[in-house]
C-alpha cells in the first residue's frame, strides 16, 4: 500500500533526515507495495510533482532506469541519520548505501537537470 501524508504526519526519521539533507516538501508520499516500489518515479512529471518527496521504507538501492529526469535520493538509518545524499542521479542507474533503512527521493531541483 502508499499513501500519501503532509510531512507533519511522517514518520520522525523521516522528518529528521529530509531536515538533514536540507529538503521541504509539501506531500510525503510512502511507497510500500512491490510494483508500486519498483515502478518509483517512472512515468512521473517533475512538475506535477516538484514538491513531493517520496518515501520508500525497508530500502537500501534503487534504480533509475525509464526515468526522464534526474533524481535527488538520500539514504538513512532507522534513526533517519543519513549515510548518503546524492543529487542529479541520471537515468539508466542503480545507487545503493549498507546501512540504509529507508530511502527519500525527489525530482532533482537543480536546473537543466531533465
Amino acid at each position: 500500500m502508499s499513501g500519501r501524508a503532509d510531512v507533519g504526519h511522517v514518520a520522525a526519521p523521516c522528518r529528521i533526515a529530509m531536515a538533514h539533507a536540507g529538503w521541504c516538501a509539501r506531500r510525503v508520499i510512502v511507497v510500500r507495495a512491490f510494483f508500486k516500489r519498483l515502478r518509483g518515479l517512472i512515468g512521473g512529471k517533475s512538475d506535477e510533482c516538484a514538491d513531493d518527496v517520496f518515501l520508500f521504507p525497508k530500502c537500501s538501492s534503487v534504480h533509475t532506469f525509464f526515468m526522464t529526469h534526474a533524481l535527488d535520493i538520500v539514504f538513512a538509518d532507522k534513526e533517519g541519520r543519513v549515510l548518503l545524499s546524492l543529487e542529479e542521479v541520471p537515468p539508466c542507474r542503480i545507487v545503493w548505501c549498507r546501512g540504509a533503512s529507508f530511502v527519500l527521493e525527489r525530482f532533482s531541483r537543480k536546473p537543466g537537470s531533465g
